[in-house]
Formats: structure tokens, C-alpha cells, sequence
């Protein structure tokens, strides 16, 4: 018995030569193999198993020696399964990534099926956008797309799909900028169309198409004729025609139950219909970005931004009750309409910017200190008392209803139009030289 004991650890040592670490641990467990009634096979078994790594050798050699071999073929049958369910969800994995590559190819032919891509428009917070020729309705359309700095965060990209495209759908009204379509794009096209890689996204992009206001935006339009002409305020029965029609169409969108919360002259798009003799004016990007822009100075302050959670907009069109995180009702849509109105008629901000003015400054002004108002008398009109009323730092001391601010628009109108008479000007006959960043 001693000697038949020795010649399996002698072979033992000659196997285990080529495993120094495991050779203490295997001669142990041949001994207890042995004493057991065990086998030397077992421990070369063990040992011999391709599946198994140097420490997984000295569990299998040690199990095998103390429980026999079955508690090896154990072992080895759970590796196995191991193994396998590997190999299936690589090979999963591998179907899964050649159908997103279908799909990113699909995508991809499809929008150059549909579209043929004129030239870049512009950027703002949240989205870009592009000139593009629809073959399907044959049309000019503007198509817009979120920044690639938004693509990873889910509330940007469901406010672009919500509020930006199905409450705009909602708003089958004249003085409101028409949707087309809402669509996906692959990252490839998003590439092509921006020329900007994409490192680490492979989902589709949202997208929607909309009408396209070659006129340009009243902000473009305003920034021409300061350079053309070196002054940027206008007539004020023009004005007055404007702030009337815009706050005639917020009427109309409030009783769809939406409020735009960042109205501006950015929004806001100048058309003149064949055959008219006077502007038109519609109201577009309804998306509210969440989107933080770091610049200061008067252009950040045109910009939407976002300063803490629940606080965001355009600051100079900000109402007092936005800046302190309130919910936003209609009106701080006409609060954002009398301050355009205010702009247009002076040239200038309600509250004048300061050279050192950021965002939070501007809006610690806006809440707390009261509008220096100019004398509006040499008008002949009663603008002093509407302004007054309009900005209010308590939303419920300004006018009661939109209706009432509407009214009261109208009734200045008239009263100008006995005074002064009618003015032919027109902001939809400045060049701006084709361009707008619709």
C-alpha cells in the first residue's frame, strides 16, 4: 500500500512540474484522494482540462480528490454552460449590431430619398437648423435638428419631440409657423448634415420640418437695419400693427392650453402674402431649450439659457415671476410681448443693460427694481399707462386678461391712426440678403 502511495505522488510530481503553484495543493490532494479511495486519474483529469485556469485547477483538483470525479465532470459542465451562454449573447449581440446597421443604412437612404439639403440657416440653444428642398410635398422646408450636446440627455431630447413638434402640430393657426413632419434620422446623416462626428452615440436623432419664412426673423431684420441705417427703433403704428397681431395669435394658442415661454424677436417671422399691402407676423420655435450658454454681455442676454432647475428662458424677455421659478402662465407671454414692443418703439431694453450685467445681475433687476419709464407724451398716446400696467412685478396687478391687453393695443391704434395717419413702412421690404436662422 505504502509503496503503490509513493508512485502515484512521484507521478504526481512529474505532472505538477509544470503547475509549481498548484504542486503543494496537488500532492495534498492526492494523499486525501488516495486515503479516500479516490484516484490518481481524477487529479489529472483535473489538471488536463483545458477550461480551467492555474486556480481553477486547484478547486478542481481538490474537489475531485476529496469527492470523487463526478464532483469534476460538475465543474466542467458548469463551465460549459458558462461558456455557451457567452457564445449565444455574443452571437446576439453581433444580430443586434447588424440590425442597427440596417437600420442606420435604412434611415440614411430614406431622408436623401426625401430631401435635398440647400444650405445651413443657423443655431440656437437647443437646435440647428437647415434649408431643405422636400421632394415629397415639393417645397422649401426649414429642417431642425438638436445639438449634439443635447443628443445624451432624455429631457432635452422629449421636450424637442413634445413640446417643440406635437404641440406645434396642436397649432393649426395663422399666425403660428406650420409643421410638416417629425421624423428620425441616423447618426450617419446627422454627420453629413453637420459635419460634426458623433463619438459614442448610435441611436436615431429626432427631427422635425416646418414652414420656411424667407423674410427672416424680426430679430435679423432689426440687426439689418441698425447696420444699414444706425438706428433700430421704428414707427410706432407698426409697431403697435405687430404687438396687436401677435397677441391676437398667443389669444388663440392659450385656449389650445400652451404657452410659449420664450417669445422674442428671434421668434417671431415677418411675411407679407402675394397681393397685401401690409406685414404679417407668425410665431415659431416652440421648443424651450434647457441649455446653458456661459457668454455675458447684451448678445447672452438675446440667448435662451438655463440658470437653476425650473428657471429658464430668454433673460431680457423674462417676466419677474419666471426669474423666482414660478410656473409660467399667459402672462408671461405678454409680459415677453410688452417688452418687444417697448424695444421696437425706443430702441432700447425696459431695464438698460449694464456693461457688467450677466444673467443672474439682469434678472436680480428685473424682480427688484422698477422700470425706468421714458416720457412717452410727444407721442400723443397713452403708452406710459400701458407700460406701467404691463410690467407689473406681480403678474395679478397687470392687465387682467389677454382680451384686455389686446383691447387696450387696439384702442391706442385708433387713437394714433386719428393724430398721425397711417405710415407705409414695412420691415418685410428690408433686405436681410436672403438669409434667416429659422
Amino acid at each position: 500500500m505504502a509503496s503503490s502511495i509513493s508512485k502515484r505522488i512521484a507521478g504526481v510530481d512529474r505532472f505538477a512540474n509544470r503547475h509549481p503553484i498548484a504542486s503543494g495543493v496537488a500532492k495534498a490532494g492526492l494523499i486525501a484522494a488516495c486515503a479516500a479511495g479516490g484516484g490518481y486519474g481524477s487529479v489529472k483529469a483535473s489538471f488536463n482540462d483545458p477550461l480551467y485556469k492555474p486556480w481553477s485547477h486547484l478547486v478542481a483538483a481538490l474537489a475531485s480528490a476529496v469527492l470523487g470525479y463526478g464532483a469534476h465532470k460538475v465543474l466542467v459542465a458548469d463551465r460549459l454552460t458558462i461558456s455557451g451562454r457567452a457564445m449565444e449573447i455574443e452571437r446576439k449581440q453581433g444580430e443586434l449590431a447588424a440590425l442597427q446597421s440596417m437600420k442606420e443604412d435604412y434611415l440614411h437612404q430614406t431622408f436623401l430619398e426625401r430631401y435635398e439639403v440647400k444650405r445651413p440657416l443657423g443655431q440656437g440653444g437647443m437646435a440647428s437648423t437647415l434649408l431643405v428642398y422636400d421632394r415629397r410635398l415639393d417645397l422649401e422646408v426649414v429642417l431642425k435638428i438638436p445639438l449634439e450636446g443635447s443628443l445624451n440627455d432624455p429631457a432635452t431630447i422629449a421636450r424637442f419631440e413634445s413640446a417643440e413638434a406635437r404641440n406645434q402640430a396642436r397649432l393649426v393657426i395663422e399666425g403660428v409657423v406650420h409643421l410638416y413632419d417629425l421624423g428620425r434620422l441616423s447618426a450617419k446623416t446627422f454627420e453629413m448634415l453637420t459635419g460634426r462626428p458623433l463619438q459614442g452615440y448610435n441611436g436615431s436623432i429626432p427631427y422635425i420640418t416646418m414652414e420656411y419664412m424667407p423674410s427672416g426673423t424680426l430679430e435679423n431684420i432689426v440687426e439689418k437695419k441698425q447696420q444699414q441705417e444706425g438706428i433700430n427703433y421704428f414707427p410706432v403704428d407698426y409697431v403697435l400693427d405687430l404687438g396687436i397681431a401677435i397677441g391676437e395669435t398667443l389669444l388663440a394658442v392659450h385656449r389650445e392650453g400652451i404657452v410659449h415661454r420664450d417669445l422674442k424677436p428671434d421668434n417671431i417671422f415677418i411675411y407679407r402674402p402675394e397681393g397685401e399691402d401690409r406685414d404679417r407676423f407668425k410665431i415659431g420655435d416652440w421648443g424651450l431649450a434647457k441649455y446653458i450658454r456661459r457668454e455675458l454681455g447684451k448678445k447672452s442676454l438675446k440667448l435662451t439659457q438655463a440658470y437653476k432647475q425650473g428657471v429658464f428662458g430668454t433673460p431680457l424677455y423674462m417676466s419677474p415671476e419666471v426669474w423666482k421659478g414660478e410656473e409660467a402662465d399667459w402672462r408671461a407671454d405678454y409680459y415677453a410681448l410688452s417688452v418687444i414692443i417697448f424695444e421696437l418703439i425706443t430702441g432700447r431694453a425696459p431695464y438698460p443693460i449694464k456693461p457688467t450685467d450677466d444673467a443672474s445681475a439682469y434678472g436680480r433687476r428685473v424682480t427688484d427694481e422698477n422700470i425706468p419709464l421714458p416720457d412717452f407724451s410727444f407721442l400723443g398716446e397713452p403708452l406710459g399707462d400701458f407700460f406701467a400696467k404691463a410690467f407689473q412685478k406681480r403678474a395679478e396687478n397687470r392687465h387682467p386678461s389677454a382680451r384686455v391687453f389686446v383691447d387696450e393695443l387696439k384702442q391706442i391704434r385708433r387713437n394714433h391712426l386719428l393724430q398721425f395717419g397711417q405710415t407705409n413702412f414695412s420691415l418685410s421690404m428690408v433686405n436681410i440678403g436672403g438669409q434667416n436662422d429659422q
